[in-house]
């Protein structure tokens, strides 16, 4: 019968690094609704539709 006689530490993950499924997840979803806010909406949040369509069209993963 063997035994083990050595323990590995793995190192733990940097969640900060490396975003999660579910913060893409979220950031597609606001990129979605942000696509969808009426000129009116996006001038009250300082930004011009020009902005906001860039915003919106950049990829999931590029959260950054």
């Amino acid at each position: 019968m063997a035994y083990i006689t050595e323990i590995h530490h793995f190192p733990k993950r940097r969640h900060h690094s490396i975003p999660s499924l579910r913060q893409m997840l979220a950031v597609m979803k606001s990129r979605r609704e942000l696509a969808k806010l009426s000129d009116y909406e996006l001038k009250d949040i300082g930004l011009t539709r020009a902005e906001a369509t860039k915003e919106a069209r950049r990829p999931f993963w590029d959260i950054a």
